[in-house]
């Protein structure tokens, strides 16, 4: 269940305001404590992470910085430069040591309590989201991916973090990562968990912190993986937080299930996180925009639930539960939760100002720009008729503009859900706007946020505008088990009108409609290729093969499907499956077609760049200038604008300025 009561009238209020000052936050158990706002990155974050204490908050953004932050004065207390493009940051258990790894495959070590960077090493080929410290600060783990010839390769590595020196690595199955990875509290064993696919017979995994030996092997009941993992503090057991199944709690030695294993209660599609307390007295669950403290025995059964508005996917947690972080944009949300029994429930913000006053200029060339979106804009759409473009920021709100002029046309909207909203898009007639992933339908001329339907795990989404028919991935429960259809929905309705069984074995992360809306491409991790689904009936068509994928776009004709991955951009076929034309432009995260299907935009993330692509052979027309981080585009029914989203704004690009010379 969500909670909309006077919570969401908080942020509301405050972000109209723009008051601070003592507040109250309504949840079913209520307290009071203040609201401060934090100044710092001037880019997106991404990473954060919080000392053990719940006193100090790490964070690294785009703008090539870490800084620390003291949560009991809401202050920066210092600044590292020169760091670049980091996923991934974790602290010690004293909390005296910071360790980051980066997409340069670079390791970076602080010593926290002097301030200073005391180490950097090269990891090579290391996935730049998966790190851990061992509690002494002295031994770090970490994924290493390698490329063979038709499928990726991964081991997870242990290195001396005074050295350098590789202590071992553990050979994992055939593109299957560890999702997640946690040192024992003495330090001598490390958790990981991964998929149960392709040669994997165990999904959780103990090894020697040494040697990297596996020590137990368990093949939980949960088929997918385990997304959090806490050793109790005599590192006998292990509690393991699944989607599908709840909280399980393994006795390592005996590799047997202590609990009975019940969904967990505060969901339909399960947890995404679970903590357990460092003493091992709480148990914090993460679940469809809640968080509840559950049973340390019995973790079906809820203490204490805290519904958090336009709540973000938490990325830290103090080791006693009382302290817990998430980010999204340039903003990051720091909540003080109290205790299982009871406690005050306030907020620390970055940044987040629920409705922003953006304001409309030109820039030196002529083109129209909105800007200051404190929590930056993630989605951007053009009305059918181009005369409106309308923006979603980072914390969940809808505005609306005249192309031409920038005026705003309507009052912004709060789009309330159990996650934000990345993707807008309009309904054919442009009354209705309908978002992912959270599936809010938004009244635009009444300027009211219709809702959402039952809550979905909710991954790819496509839109053909001609049907006003929006295909998304989904990921639900029903009767007990696990389903991955492609739900199909026709714009305005907040009902499926189709639930495509296109047997997926988990949730869709990428889909695009193509053949001229009678079938969808779709892809799923782990999945062997692209798969083409029929639309009416979910039977397989065909497919591509391609495994490594960021993007899939479909030409407005249906008879192309760009692919996005991280070496190259593929256009395919889609009768045949053929590859037609390829470009080394890698790392391709959005890709939107014109309407008339002559250009392509695309987001290259690994370059930090946006292109506009001829998209018949995917021949560079043109850098868009001032766009190094395309989040969204959108292109006028008309194709001659661009609207491009970056950071706090969104710029709109007459396309014949672009292709001028071309």
């Amino acid at each position: 269940m969500i909670w909309r009561c006077a919570s969401v009238l908080l942020l509301v209020v405050l972000g109209v305001t723009g008051l601070v000052r003592a507040v109250t936050v309504n949840s079913p158990v209520a307290g009071t404590a203040p609201l401060v706002t934090l100044v710092g990155h001037d880019d997106r974050v991404l990473a954060i992470a919080m000392s053990p204490d719940g006193k100090l908050l790490a964070s690294t953004a785009a703008d090539k910085t870490v800084r620390l932050w003291d949560l009991d004065t809401a202050e920066e207390v210092t600044k590292f430069p020169d760091a670049k493009e980091i996923g991934a940051m974790v602290f010690s258990t004293d909390g005296k040591t910071l360790a980051a790894i980066d997409s340069f495959h670079m390791l970076s070590v602080w010593d926290v309590t002097a301030r200073k960077l005391t180490k950097t090493m090269a990891v090579k080929d290391a996935i730049d989201n998966k790190l851990a410290i061992a509690p002494d600060g002295k031994t770090v783990a970490w994924c290493r991916s390698r490329i063979k010839t038709n499928h990726f390769e991964f081991q997870l590595v242990l290195t001396e973090v005074a050295t350098g020196k590789e202590l071992g690595a553990y050979q994992l199955s055939m593109n299957n990562w560890p999702e997640v990875m946690v040192f024992s509290p003495d330090g001598t064993q490390v958790a990981f968990s991964r998929a149960l696919r392709d040669d994997a017979t165990s999904n959780l995994v103990v090894l020697n912190a040494a040697t990297a030996a596996a020590v137990t092997e368990i093949a939980s009941p949960q088929s997918q993986m385990l997304s959090t993992l806490s050793f109790t503090s005599d590192g006998k057991r292990i509690y393991a937080a699944g989607a599908n199944k709840g909280v399980e709690i393994w006795d390592i030695a005996a590799k047997r299930l202590v609990n009975p294993v019940a969904a967990n209660s505060n969901g339909t599609f399960g947890l995404s996180q679970a903590h357990l307390s460092s003493d091992g007295k709480s148990l914090l669950c993460v679940a469809n925009g809640n968080l509840e403290f559950a049973d340390v025995t019995n973790p079906a059964k809820a203490l204490r639930t805290i519904g958090l508005p336009t709540f973000q996917l938490i990325g830290a947690m103090s080791a006693d539960n009382t302290r817990v972080a998430s980010a999204i944009g340039r903003m990051i949300k720091v909540w003080n939760v109290g205790t299982p029994a009871a406690g005050p429930v306030s907020l620390l913000v970055r940044g987040g100002k629920g409705v922003e006053k953006l304001v409309a200029t030109k820039d030196a060339a002529g083109r129209l720009v909105i800007q200051g979106a404190e929590s930056g804009i993630v989605g951007v759409a053009f009305s059918p008729d181009g005369k409106a473009v309308l923006a979603v920021d980072g914390n969940g709100v809808v505005y609306q503009w005249n192309a031409a002029t920038g005026a705003p046309l309507a009052k912004p909207v709060l789009a309330l859900g159990w996650t934000t909203p990345r993707m807008a898009y309009f309904s054919p007639d442009g009354k209705f706007a309908v978002l992912t992933p959270s599936l809010n339908t938004i009244d635009l001329a009444a300027g009211k946020d219709l809702g959402q339907p039952v809550q979905e795990n909710v991954g790819g989404s496509s839109f053909d505008a001609k049907s006003g028919l929006l295909a998304v991935g989904t990921e639900k429960m029903v009767n007990k088990q696990f389903l991955s259809p492609v739900e199909i929905w026709k714009l305005p309705t907040i009902k499926p009108v189709a639930d495509l069984d296109v047997k997926a074995s988990r949730l869709p992360q990428m889909v695009a409609w193509v053949s001229g809306g009678k079938a969808v491409a779709w892809w799923a991790y782990g999945n062997q290729g692209i798969t083409l689904s029929d639309a009416v009936t979910g039977a397989a068509m065909g497919t591509i093969p391609e495994q490594d994928v960021h993007s899939l776009a479909g030409s407005p004709d249906g008879k192309s499907l760009l692919v996005g991955t991280s070496r190259e951009t593929h256009l395919y076929d889609v009768a045949t499956q053929k590859l037609t034309a390829s470009a080394k432009l890698f790392f391709a995260s959005t890709a939107v077609f014109s309407a008339d299907g002559k250009y392509l935009a695309i987001d290259r993330g690994g370059e930090s760049s946006a292109l506009l692509l001829d998209a018949g052979n995917l021949k560079t027309l043109a850098t868009i200038p001032g766009i190094t981080q395309g989040t969204s585009f959108a292109f006028s029914a008309d194709g001659a604008v661009l609207a491009c989203s970056h950071l706090d704004r969104i710029i709109l690009f007459p396309v014949a300025d672009l292709t001028k010379g071309n």
